[in-house]
């Protein structure tokens, strides 16, 4: 059982035991006295960010802090490494290890990512494992962008991981792209996330548009809109059509409207800028 808040410890106990406690505060100072009642419904622990491992739901880890994020991806990759450890020793060609590190390797990741958001560092971990059992026995060792190119173009084929996570985000993004897509309860929640961090009531403008992101955003490098985010930036423009009203517009900031090829170059102080700075409606 996980509790974020101290709004969520004093909800539980409203439901698990009708004994009125003045505050949350006093609940977790006075944690003997109800803990025995949600022993007897099975719940033998309460999870919180102090909590070195994370909650897993499902098969999901429900992250709450940086060090359980660590502790359980640094366990991830250990049970991935002996798995390749467990091939290693198979007489393979580059060929045959390409597709045990698919099928049998990468094949473990896919379903944790479509969910959790990871850290760059924890990516280029889970690369070093795939990267290390095709190129052992081989020097030099074999480029990361090598292995991952089509085999058609003289690669292995090895599914690139950050790409295959921002495909599997692609599910969150649709419904937030496409209004009549079929939505359930969880993309509400998302779009609700979204529009926090985004602070636009308007989405279509932030994904399209990088430059409307707020700055303070940007520093979210592993956070679950973020990811939504790259997933967008990686969909070409001419695959989807927008026509902004002249009101959003005004609200893009003007990096957005300056055409790539230009050489023109703004000052450090019209970058952040909306466009209605210089253009009225």
């Amino acid at each position: 059982m996980t509790l974020w808040s101290s709004y969520a410890i004093s909800r539980t106990y409203f439901v698990f035991e009708p004994i009125w406690i003045p505050t949350a505060e006093r609940l977790m100072q006075k944690s003997t006295l109800w803990l025995p009642h949600l022993d007897n419904l099975g719940i033998h622990k309460i999870w919180n960010s102090s909590d070195t491992d994370p909650v897993i739901y499902l098969g999901y880890p429900l992250i709450q802090s940086i060090i359980q994020r660590d502790t359980f991806f640094s366990s991830f990759i250990g049970s991935i490494t002996t798995i390749a450890a467990s091939h290693a020793s198979r007489n393979l060609s580059v060929l045959g290890r390409a597709t045990v590190a698919n099928a049998l390797i990468l094949s473990k990741c896919w379903y944790i990512l479509s969910v959790t958001p990871i850290t760059k560092a924890i990516l280029l971990s889970i690369q070093s494992v795939v990267s290390s059992f095709v190129s052992r026995g081989i020097f030099p060792r074999l480029s990361w962008v090598s292995m991952a190119a089509p085999r058609k173009h003289g690669g292995l084929g090895i599914i690139d991981i950050t790409t295959q996570q921002a495909a599997l985000f692609f599910r969150w993004l649709h419904p937030l792209l496409h209004p009549n897509a079929e939505r359930r309860l969880v993309h509400s929640y998302v779009e609700f996330h979204c529009r926090q961090l985004l602070q636009r009531d308007n989405l279509l403008i932030p994904l399209l548009f990088s430059a409307a992101r707020p700055s303070s955003f940007r520093l979210l490098a592993s956070n679950t809109v973020s990811k939504i985010c790259s997933s967008m930036d990686r969909i070409p423009r001419n695959s989807y059509t927008y026509m902004p009203s002249s009101i959003d517009c005004l609200l893009l900031p003007l990096p957005a409207i300056i055409h790539p090829s230009s050489s023109f170059i703004l000052s450090k102080k019209l970058r952040n800028s909306p466009v209605s700075t210089i253009y009225a409606y």
